[in-house]
């Protein structure tokens, strides 16, 4: 998944968003890397529909990590790779997207997990979404 995600074309992140799928309904839960590479994929196309694909595999990853049960985990990368593909979305509504990624981030940062403590990528990823939508 990862090597499709990374020629950074409408059609290798759809193929790659495929074999993400295909994956899951083979029962073989997709890593943390493999959706974020996906993101990443969607977020090099710079459009509204990719925004908000990549937001909908966020909130996938959300829903995965909030089950003790689930090995998936978000980690910092994960919340970069969506924040970059809001910013490039340029909208009002990936802008307030990106407000809300941000702030569910701090809010896993100061309830226990120092490992998603957001960065500079972060902060300014979401300053951008809303310059720019």
């Amino acid at each position: 998944i990862s090597a499709m995600a990374n020629f950074r074309s409408k059609e290798s992140a759809d193929l790659a968003l495929q074999t993400l799928g295909h994956q899951k309904n083979l029962g073989v839960q997709p890593t943390s890397r493999a959706y974020t590479a996906v993101i990443f994929a969607f977020a090099s196309l710079r459009n509204v529909k990719s925004g908000r694909v990549a937001f909908d595999l966020f909130r996938e990853m959300q829903v995965l990590d909030s089950d003790p049960s689930n090995k998936l985990k978000l980690d910092r990368l994960v919340f970069a790779a969506i924040l970059t593909s809001l910013r490039n979305a340029r909208t009002k509504e990936s802008a307030e997207n990106a407000c809300v990624v941000l702030s569910y981030m701090l809010d896993l940062h100061i309830h226990g997990r120092p490992d998603i403590e957001p960065d500079e990528r972060c902060y300014d990823a979401c300053l951008n979404a809303l310059l720019n939508s």
